[in-house]
């Protein structure tokens, strides 16, 4: 899996949303986080846990501990290079030395950081390790630098954006707020509204939803947490999201 965003769109925080939810199905997680200092991760998966009711504070701090092994390059100053092969030998360290049995899920944050090759050939690399140690990947990129600030773009799963073509889902987050030329009061209207598109599926059908953000708890969620969407709110951003068709 794929997520892909701008910067500050939320692709982080909506992965370790993600993880929260994982670690609390009691599956063990490999997080390797290239952007993020651990201790600023840690504190969100944390909140994010208790807004979602998953336990009480000791229980969810126990579960991320025993669940969830985070790999964290950020305070040395400079990302260590992060490879495939490291990759893969991470993952079965984690099994041996930390979990006992096997990893389920590892996410990568992010793709651009990592080193050895582009992204296309990452992508392969990384999709032959989810193969060999069936594990699910999920892997966050940024939106490609031909994309306007704040706007969608079209997949072309099999095209243009080579390294979608070893995934077997690809989803994007776009922050209508973020778009180039919004005045002030625009920004305004959208702020905190996000749109996740599930572009591609090799499973099934793909479609879009809309969340918010609560900027409190670091939670995506479906209602709005400041007010009832008026009929303002969803006028504009309709018009900038029919910008582009899935």
């Amino acid at each position: 899996m794929m997520l892909i965003g701008g910067n500050g769109s939320g692709k982080t925080m909506l992965a370790s949303q993600v993880v929260s939810s994982i670690v609390a199905q009691d599956r063990n997680c490999l997080f390797f986080e290239l952007e993020t200092s651990m201790a600023t991760l840690w504190s969100r998966l944390e909140t994010q846990a208790l807004a979602k009711g998953i336990g009480e504070e000791a229980t969810v701090r126990e579960q991320l501990q025993r669940r969830l092994l985070i790999i964290d390059n950020v305070p040395s100053g400079a990302p260590k290079e992060m490879t495939p092969k490291r990759v893969e030998s991470s993952i079965r360290e984690a099994e041996l030395e930390h979990f006992g049995d096997p990893v389920e899920v590892v996410v990568i944050d992010s793709l651009t950081l990592m080193g050895l090759g582009t992204n296309g050939q990452l992508m392969q690399n990384l999709f032959q390790i989810c193969k060999r140690n069936h594990v699910l990947m999920i892997v966050l990129n940024t939106t490609p630098k031909t994309v306007p600030a704040g706007t969608p773009f079209k997949l072309d799963g099999l095209g243009s954006y080579q390294q979608t073509d070893f995934c077997d889902y690809v989803l994007q987050i776009w922050r209508p707020e973020q778009e180039a030329g919004l005045s002030l009061t625009d920004q305004n209207t959208v702020k905190d509204q996000c749109q996740i598109v599930l572009g591609k599926n090799r499973h099934g059908p793909s479609g879009s939803t809309t969340r918010y953000l609560a900027t409190r708890t670091m939670v995506f969620q479906p209602d709005n947490p400041a007010d009832i969407l008026s009929d303002e709110r969803a006028k504009l951003i309709a018009s900038g999201f029919n910008k582009t068709t899935f």
